[in-house]
């Protein structure tokens, strides 16, 4: 499995259970799963960091909650190469969905 396959699918609240459930573990299998989770949550932020200037936004919204449409969603990456839509976010259910810069605005 890839540390970027797991950055795009995997929202942030997936990290904070999996260290919760499985800090304890033994299992070799589920120490590498918790490290390349890790490292996809890093890569993700530092990314972020990155190229969050490019529209507008400051690496301290990474994580942050906004609402669109009444729903709330919460920033999880940014794509940097899709002018259009490069913000990456998620919903209460997980599911990942791509949002304008100025939405975040």
């Amino acid at each position: 499995m890839s540390t970027e396959i797991v950055r795009r699918e995997a929202p942030a609240w997936v990290w904070t259970v999996i260290d919760k459930c499985l800090a304890k573990s033994r299992d070799a299998e589920v120490k590498k799963a918790r490290e390349i989770f890790s490292a996809a949550a890093n890569a993700a932020k530092q990314e972020w960091a990155v190229n969050c200037w490019r529209f507008g936004l400051t690496p301290a919204q990474f994580g942050a909650t906004f609402l669109f449409r009444n729903k709330s969603y919460t920033i999880i990456g940014i794509k940097a190469r899709s002018p259009r839509f490069p913000i990456l976010a998620c919903n209460a259910q997980g599911k990942a969905y791509k949002f304008p810069a100025d939405v975040i605005k």
